[in-house]
């Protein structure tokens, strides 16, 4: 969902093989990798440096990922 300049984004599964394959225990920061996915495609998308902020995480207890993208 796109709302001025800000793109809503996000998906309903973990797609994090280090979260899904490690253990229990692995701490929530293991999602910022997916910050930096989010990122890389947007940047390469918009060809113009982006900020993404992570909004919920499937491994911080949410029941979906959902990631703020500033263009």
């Amino acid at each position: 969902v796109m709302d001025g300049n800000t793109v809503r984004w996000g998906y309903r599964g973990c797609y994090c093989e280090l979260v899904a394959e490690g253990p229990d225990r692995l701490p929530a920061s293991y999602c910022l990798c997916s910050v930096g996915w989010v990122l890389e495609m947007f940047e390469t998308v918009a060809q113009k440096p982006v900020k993404v902020e992570l909004v919920q995480s499937i491994k911080q207890g949410a029941s979906s990922c959902k990631f703020l993208v500033r263009l």
